[in-house]
């Protein structure tokens, strides 16, 4: 979720260092040709690096396991951002993990600069007498010197739909964090459709879920500006139907009805057959189509992502 460009094994070409649901510390290696297969980076003792909570392919499912240090019990995270930064300012890239639960990890490298070895557990990050956490679930951290002191801090997403400074106000090589601070408040809005969605607004004003964010010039004016990529709830203002639109919704709410009570008595079933999959997925497309129809007539919640720009004043 949300890649990160940079050399991770310094041959002069950019790699990708990327987090995913699956819990796992993920590179995708470049070349002067392209990008090669993902791979799993490993840590000194062999084994994936990752939190807590993760997939575990070989048994096909959701599993866990514990990498805290010795004589401590971290929770049970799930880790689903990664960043590659030189922390300890010791000429080589070490690995901060952000979990889905808003909390931060370091795995140290204590190999050389373009051949990692990985310390084996996660050192939580502090923030004063606590420990760094983004309210609202973590969707992807970035790096950046926000206040252009030379530092880098943290520009986070969340997906309550907030964004979050974490400025660093250490030193290089002990970064010190505090507190985040809101650089853009939660969306207040439920993160899915059909609940509590009376109080929606008529058309999509801001993201209210699942922020994901750069920071960048945008304007060329000397200061970061915000990119923001998330998810919108909003339901339009009703209007006066013509008759044969009446009538078409009433032909559509009837199939939708129907679709909805075969569906419900394909999830009854506690295995299904390929061709009942198969007729799953179609019932499915054919939900999401009567929907948008339905939607052009009805003021019915919608959702959709779009990027916003927010400018730095």
């Amino acid at each position: 979720m949300c890649p990160q460009g940079v050399d991770f094994n310094a041959d002069g070409v950019n790699d990708l260092v990327v987090g995913t649901m699956e819990g796992v510390a993920f590179l995708v290696p470049g070349s002067t040709s392209g990008f090669k297969q993902p791979e799993r980076v490993l840590d000194c003792e062999g084994r994936h690096i990752l939190l807590g909570k993760f997939f575990n392919r070989e048994a096909s499912k959701w599993d866990e396991t514990d990498r805290s240090p010795k004589g401590k019990k971290n929770p049970v995270d799930h880790c689903v951002a990664v960043v590659a930064v030189d922390w300890d300012a010791d000429g080589d890239l070490d690995l901060l993990l952000g979990a889905k639960e808003g909390r931060f990890y370091l795995r140290k490298n204590k190999g050389k600069k373009g051949q990692p070895e990985f310390t084996a557990y996660n050192e939580p990050i502090p923030a004063g007498k606590s420990v760094l956490e983004v309210p609202g679930e973590l969707t992807a951290p970035r790096l950046v010197d926000w206040n252009d002191d030379g530092r880098f801090d943290l520009v986070c997403g969340s997906h309550d739909g907030g964004v979050y400074l974490c400025e660093n106000k250490g030193k290089k090589g002990k970064p010190a964090f505090g507190k985040p601070e809101t650089l853009i408040p939660p969306g207040g809005q439920p993160r899915f459709m059909g609940s509590g969605s009376g109080n929606l607004p008529a058309e999509p004003l801001r993201p209210t879920s699942g922020c994901y964010v750069d920071a960048v010039d945008y304007d060329g004016d000397g200061d970061l500006d915000l990119l923001v990529g998330g998810r919108c709830t909003w339901k339009p203002e009703e209007r006066q139907l013509t008759a044969a639109e009446q009538q078409r919704v009433k032909e559509l709410l009837a199939e939708e009805k129907s679709a909805q009570a075969e569906m419900e008595k394909l999830d009854a079933k506690a295995s299904r057959s390929e061709e009942e999959r198969a007729t799953w997925s179609q019932l499915y497309r054919k939900l999401e189509d009567l929907d948008k129809e339905l939607c052009t007539y009805l003021p019915r919640p919608r959702s959709a992502e779009f990027v916003w720009l927010y400018r730095r004043r």
